[in-house]
């Protein structure tokens, strides 16, 4: 999706590649998610392809946390919006803001999502 091979991704952070207007955003979300204020984050942003293209992204981002709630790693998925009607609201494809969709719209979503990075940690612990 954002044109590197899975070596160079290796060398990377997400940040690296993340359109700056969108790191401010996420940062604050990623503290909030650390905090335990929130368990999962669902958001659109600019990727910086290889190539120097700008793509967007929606990212589902979810905690998994240890038997006392602690932080122990964050399981992300990342799937490409090919189309800027797929963006929520016209606003943010002509602003370029970062934008924050509402959990209510993609609960069964993250749930699963959720649900499968429990199934993770557990076959890896």
């Amino acid at each position: 999706m954002a044109g590197y091979s899975e070596r160079e991704l290796e060398s990377r952070t997400f940040q690296s590649i993340t359109h700056p207007d969108d790191l401010d955003g996420i940062r604050r979300l990623a503290r909030r998610m650390l905090a335990g204020e929130i368990s999962s984050i669902l958001y659109e942003k600019r990727y910086i392809r290889k190539e120097s293209e700008i793509i967007w992204v929606r990212n589902s981002v979810s905690m998994m946390v240890d038997a006392y709630g602690n932080p122990v790693r964050s399981v992300a998925i990342a799937e490409p919006i090919t189309a800027p009607d797929e963006l929520v609201g016209s606003r943010a494809c002509k602003t370029g803001g970062f934008r924050l969709i509402s959990k209510t719209l993609r609960r069964p979503e993250e749930e699963e999502r959720r649900r499968i990075g429990r199934e993770l940690h557990d076959s890896t612990g």
